[in-house]
């Protein structure tokens, strides 16, 4: 079994600029497991897990917007389907009712960044307060921190 601090786990999905990021990993809490048979095209993407079923991933990304994702949401549920929102965080700030019905409706909440900026163009500073940052806003709104990143 693989474990992951959340540092880790979010600085591998940084990509280009994971190399930037020289924080210790080494002190840090694991808090993630990860199955064993995860299939890594190298060592910071995932990119399939085993399932017993067939199944598709929707993700929707640089929300919430304020006419878009709630007619999303109607779509979603009405046909009884769950997703997962990679928010960005200033406008979880901006529109926090939509950010709350989106994990309210039981849909997952990933974490996109503050301001969706190029992350490898950044320090390791920057890059951590607009990872961090996000996470207590979307924790704030929502009740629960993300536990998925993804790079803009």
């Amino acid at each position: 079994m693989v474990l992951l601090s959340r540092r880790h786990a979010l600085a591998a999905g940084l990509g280009a600029c994971a190399a930037k990021l020289n924080e210790t990993q080494a002190s840090a809490r694991a808090l993630i497991a990860l199955p064993g048979d995860i299939f890594n095209t190298d060592a910071a993407t995932i990119t399939a897990v085993s399932t017993p079923s067939p199944v598709v991933a929707m993700t929707f990304d640089d929300g919430p917007h304020p006419r878009h994702t709630p007619r999303l949401l109607d779509m979603l549920r009405e046909r009884g389907i769950r997703a997962t929102f990679y928010l960005i965080g200033n406008r979880v700030v901006q529109y926090p009712e939509i950010a709350r019905r989106i994990a309210e409706e039981g849909h997952e909440i990933g974490n996109h960044s503050w301001s969706h900026p190029f992350l490898d163009r950044m320090g390791a500073s920057a890059v951590t307060r607009e990872i961090d940052q996000t996470t207590d806003a979307i924790f704030q709104v929502t009740g629960r921190p993300p536990v998925t990143f993804r790079p803009p």
